[in-house]
């Protein structure tokens, strides 16, 4: 699924993923040599992060929007031992080039998983391993479920029929079997709680556009979609309590590595 990445809304909201991103690495034993391979890594922010703590070794930034790629770059100017590529996760080659494979917030745009997570054991050096973290798009996410009001209160259920959901979906415990069953040991998946405060409805909006709204939008007609951004932000204020708006996310991070 093709999504048209705004990289300057993206890095200006992004402090959820940021933050959860900084998690995954303090919980991967990176060591200076390491080389990396960073899938999805956006305007870079966590790219440079990993940079800096292998700074013998050197990552490997990909992306599929060349918006993203473009703001990486010019933030990591000052970082020798990165590298930067347009490149969309599921046409990835690599053969035993890397001591680790990163994914901060990228896996869930990937539905066939089973795919992505053998071409990442493809692309790990014997003894590697992985630090993956994405939300879980289920009923509870929050774009799912204000969208789903929203198309609820206007009726418009029926321009969503042959909608095809674009977000891989899946469960701890699921997750768990589908890294075993492609090959990875050592595996640990945990789920994780958070919870993010944002003051209006105007700046919820314009994260999940930053997430995948205009997804949701496609089906519809320039009347329809105005209409829906006019519903979907009085649904969204009906949530604020004065004190602002509370969305709550479920994340996966995954951990495990192959065999020597």
């Amino acid at each position: 699924m093709t999504f048209d990445w705004d990289a300057s809304k993206y890095a200006s909201i992004s402090d959820l993923q940021a933050k959860m991103g900084q998690m995954l690495i303090d919980n991967i034993h990176l060591q200076p040599h390491y080389k990396i391979l960073d899938i999805g890594c956006g305007v870079g922010n966590l790219t440079i992060e990993l940079a800096s703590r292998c700074h013998q070794g050197f990552v490997l930034g990909i992306d599929a929007s060349s918006s993203m790629i473009d703001q990486a770059k010019t933030q990591a100017t000052d970082t020798s031992n990165i590298k930067l590529r347009v490149l969309d996760a599921e046409h990835i080659q690599f053969q035993r080039e890397f001591d680790v494979v990163f994914s901060n917030s990228a896996l869930h745009w990937i539905p066939k998983s089973e795919k992505i997570l053998l071409a990442i054991r493809k692309a790990l050096k014997p003894g590697g391993c992985i630090g993956l973290q994405f939300p879980l798009l289920n009923d509870y996410h929050p774009l799912i479920y204000y969208t789903g009001k929203a198309i609820k209160s206007l009726g418009l259920e029926g321009y969503y029929h042959d909608w095809k959901f674009p977000w891989f979906v899946t469960t701890a415990k699921d997750y768990k079997k589908l890294l075993q069953s492609s090959g990875y040991q050592n595996v640990a998946v945990k789920e994780m709680q958070n919870t993010f405060k944002f003051g209006m409805a105007s700046q919820v909006y314009n994260f999940f556009e930053s997430v995948g709204l205009g997804l949701y939008l496609n089906p519809l007609g320039t009347e329809q979609k105005q209409r829906f951004k006019q519903k979907l932000l009085q649904v969204i204020e009906q949530a604020n309590n004065g004190k602002g708006i509370l969305l709550h996310f479920e994340r996966l991070l995954a951990f495990g590595s192959v065999a020597q």
